[in-house]
C-alpha cells in the first residue's frame, strides 16, 4: 500500500512494491424520499475508475448486476448509485470480482490494461462473463453489448461470435436471434465468423440446452433469414456434422 487510502489493485497481492494501485473505495448510505429512495452513493468512483482505465460506468453496472439494483451514472456531476443500502465491505468484495473478472489478465494476474499480448485470451473471458452477468437486466441492449466488445477489443475476432452464441442465448435461442439480428449482422462478417456461430450454436444446444437438438433446422432457419448464415455454408456444415 502506497498511503492511507490506496490500495494494491491486486487487493489479495500483499507487496509494497506492486506496481499498480487505486483507491480505496468510499462509500456512504443517503436516504432520499420514502420506501425505495435508499440509494448508495460512490463518491470516489470517477478516481477509482481512472486508475482501472474503464468508465465509472461499467464498474457502477457491475454493482447492479451484482446486486440485483437498479443504477444510475450522472457523468456530469460525478455520481454514481446503486438503489438500496448497501454495505461499504460488499461493495468492495464485489469491486475485487469485477477487477479480477475485466482488469486482471487471467494468466499473468496483471493489468490488462499494461497486457496488450494477443495470445492472451482473457479478454474472450471477460467479455462474455459481462454479457451473461448483465443479460437478464432492463435496460441493456445490442448497442451496449458491441460497445462493450468494442472496449475489450475483441469485436471483430471470429471467436467473439462463438463465445456470444453461448453466453447471450437461452433456451428460446429461436426467438431471440430476431432480437439480435442487428449485433449478429455487425460480428458476422466472414466465413470464419459463420463457422464460429455455427461452433457456438452447436455448444449450446449439446454443452447447454440438449433438449433443443430437435429445434436445430428451425435456429439455422432463423439465422438464414436475418443474412447472417448462408445457405452453403449450412449444408457443408450439416454434411459434416453427419459423417461424425
Amino acid at each position: 500500500m502506497a498511503s492511507a487510502g490506496i490500495v494494491n489493485i491486486h487487493r489479495d497481492v500483499d507487496d509494497k512494491f506492486y506496481h499498480y494501485h487505486m483507491p480505496l473505495l468510499l462509500l456512504f448510505t443517503k436516504i432520499e424520499g420514502k420506501g425505495n429512495g435508499i440509494k448508495t452513493i460512490v463518491p470516489n468512483m470517477v478516481d477509482v475508475a481512472r486508475t482501472l482505465s474503464r468508465h465509472p460506468t461499467y464498474p457502477t453496472k457491475f454493482f447492479g448486476c451484482e446486486l440485483r439494483a437498479q443504477t444510475s451514472s450522472d457523468d456530469k456531476n460525478g455520481r454514481y448509485i446503486a438503489n438500496g443500502a448497501h454495505d461499504a465491505s460488499c461493495l468492495r468484495e464485489l469491486l475485487d470480482v469485477f477487477i479480477n473478472k475485466f482488469i486482471l489478465c487471467h494468466s499473468c494476474r496483471s493489468r490488462q490494461a499494461h497486457n496488450r499480448d494477443q495470445a492472451c485470451s482473457s479478454r474472450l473471458v471477460g467479455w462474455p462473463s459481462w454479457v451473461e452477468e448483465c443479460k437478464g437486466e432492463a435496460g441493456i441492449s445490442a448497442v451496449q453489448i458491441y460497445q462493450k466488445a468494442q472496449e475489450f477489443g475483441v469485436e471483430k475476432k471470429h471467436k467473439t461470435v462463438l463465445v456470444l452464441v453461448q453466453a447471450l442465448f437461452t433456451e428460446e435461442v429461436a426467438k431471440e436471434i430476431d432480437m439480435y439480428k442487428a449485433l449478429l449482422a455487425k460480428m458476422v462478417t466472414s466465413e470464419k465468423h459463420q463457422k464460429a456461430l455455427l461452433g457456438g450454436i452447436k455448444r449450446l444446444v449439446r454443452l447447454t440446452h440438449p433438449k433443443l437438438i430437435p429445434s436445430i433446422p428451425k435456429i439455422l432457419m432463423a439465422l438464414y433469414q436475418i443474412n447472417v448464415l448462408e445457405e452453403d455454408m449450412v449444408t457443408l456444415w450439416g454434411t459434416h456434422v453427419s459423417k461424425k
